[in-house]
């Protein structure tokens, strides 16, 4: 019975640890006179509202989402923990795109918008933005805009907008990652 109990109590204590992948935090990484971490999330850890559905890209079979007609979105967040790596600077970019109108219709729009909620205050800003005059091919995103800081109990949210009206635009996202680095 003493081993069924400790059997449990291990179980009890290793499972809440297994959810804790929403991002997932590796490194640190070094090269070239440079540290990094990176927070990588899956596709399954975003929230999702509208016509969105899992995926896999073309390009190195990346998990992603895909988006349909009508107005959506994907949302993934964080809040920084105080055992998280963080060094001296943030960056992000979305790991990849790919956005196809064969109608070149500008009302076919799909963006990417960073926000930093610090002490109730959020600030944004575009990591990427595009419409149906435009295409995409295992774009990787955002890598330019986005210079940002946090801290602990900041929130960082990367949330992804579809607003698709023809049914044969191809609008897929993989999940962002986001790097602190010295």
């Amino acid at each position: 019975m003493k081993a069924i109990a400790a059997v449990l109590a291990l179980v009890l204590v290793v499972v809440p640890s297994a959810f804790a992948g929403c991002p997932t935090i590796s490194g640190p990484y070094i090269c070239c006179g440079t540290a990094w971490y990176q927070y990588s999330w899956s596709t399954s850890c975003a929230g999702t509202t509208g016509n969105v559905s899992n995926a896999t890209m073309w390009c190195y079979s990346t998990p992603a989402k895909a988006f349909g007609t009508g107005s959506s979105s994907a949302t993934y967040s964080y809040t920084i923990g105080s055992s998280d790596p963080i060094a001296n600077h943030w960056s992000a970019d979305l790991r990849y795109v790919e956005w196809s109108d064969p109608n070149g219709s500008a009302s076919n729009t799909l963006s990417a918008t960073l926000s930093v909620t610090h002490n109730g205050s959020t600030t944004s800003r575009t990591l990427f933005s595009v419409n149906g005059q435009s295409s995409k091919s295992c774009s990787l995103e955002g890598t330019g805009a986005t210079n940002f800081d946090a801290a602990v109990g900041d929130t960082v949210t990367i949330t992804i907008n579809a607003s698709i009206v023809n049914s044969n635009v191809t609008a897929q996202v993989g999940a962002p990652t986001l790097y602190t680095v010295n």
